[in-house]
């Protein structure tokens, strides 16, 4: 009797060890290739599948990859992928390395020796690297760098940055509820760093998750259709559930060239806004010159220009005291929130 509970143990043990690799290796397959039957239909597949190895071929107009799986394996978790994915358009060669521990944590790191990002506004790229890690519990971390970034369009607005970090944080509160914090960093070239952190407290997921389908059904839909209106009804629902369940926006910090500092608050379902700050008035037109140029595509002397009158239109309405080299912003209550906004 004895011999023969030995031997189902041994015999359940190798199952488990052999079955379950190539259950991991099965089940990773079937998902690849069904997102990639739904978004590239005309890409070709090919599998190299193994018990606990397996690689993948995906070719495509624009898109290639080629990546290799480990499932269940000594210090691969259940699963970890490494790789080099090639996006045509935005002439990337992107390096991936995932893995998902046996506790369910997901990392995933991705760098690339440039990226462009091609449209009526060009985000170019140097060296960035990207890693997120998300635990089983819900908490999502993100950090960003480049080496360089350069943003511009094809009619003279540009801004150089040397040393972008990005880096969000975002925490579980419970099921229904999570906070975040931004922070984001880099120098133009020649000057002191900007940095801008933003601490967001009591965001509704389900209204957040909600709001994340309705702007992506918005985005894909022609203009003026009847998927663009339920999108934008669909957004504006959302946004209301998220302020209702009392999202809480604090702008923690928004330093320009060293130069021009900004905090506040900001709370949507009591309409309050509270912004207090100071700062170098040519420091403060430069930067929104440049952000309205790149923005609506406007010729830089163009956006020059909107940027001084907009700084002397918030100075009439009493948001702003702008003197000869100086910009105060002292913003505390609905009405004068209301007028600078506008």
């Amino acid at each position: 009797m004895k011999k023969l509970i030995l031997v189902l143990v041994l015999v359940t043990a190798v199952t488990v060890v052999l079955g379950v690799p190539a259950a991991i290796g099965l089940f990773v397959q079937k998902g690849i290739s069904s997102t990639v039957e739904d978004r590239l239909p005309d890409a070709r597949v090919a599998w190299d599948r193994g018990w606990f190895r397996s690689g993948v071929r995906i070719d495509d107009e624009d898109f290639n990859a080629r990546l290799n799986f480990r499932h269940a394996s000594p210090g691969a978790g259940w699963v970890s992928v490494d790789g080099l994915v090639n996006l045509v358009e935005t002439a990337a060669a992107i390096d991936i390395d995932a893995k998902v521990s046996l506790g369910g944590t997901l990392t995933v790191n991705a760098k690339a020796p440039a990226l462009d990002m091609p449209g009526p506004v060009t985000w170019q790229y140097d060296a960035p690297s990207l890693r997120v890690v998300a635990e089983q519990g819900g908490d999502t971390s993100v950090y960003g760098t480049a080496e360089g970034l350069l943003i511009l369009d094809g009619i003279g607005n540009r801004l150089a940055f040397a040393g972008p970090v990005l880096e969000f944080k975002l925490t579980s509160e419970s099921m229904q509820s999570a906070s975040g914090r931004l922070s984001v960093s880099a120098r133009r070239v020649g000057q002191a760093e900007s940095r801008l952190v933003v601490n967001i407290d009591s965001i509704s997921m389900p209204a957040m998750a909600e709001l994340v389908q309705a702007l992506h059904q918005l985005a894909g839909a022609e203009p003026d259709s009847t998927a663009a209106g339920l999108g934008a009804i669909g957004a504006a629902s959302a946004w209301q559930q998220l302020a209702a369940a009392g999202l809480t926006v604090e702008l923690e910090e928004l330093v320009l060239d060293g130069q021009a500092r900004l905090s506040g608050l900001w709370v949507p379902d009591d309409r309050n806004l509270i912004l207090t700050g100071e700062g170098d008035r040519a420091t403060i037109a430069d930067w929104w010159a440049n952000i309205a140029g790149l923005a609506q595509q406007a010729p830089p002397e163009e956006a020059r220009s909107a940027a001084r009158q907009g700084l002397e239109g918030l100075a009439a309405q009493g948001a702003i005291t702008l003197g000869r080299r100086q910009v105060t912003v002292n913003i505390d209550g609905l009405p004068q929130a209301e007028a600078a906004i506008e």
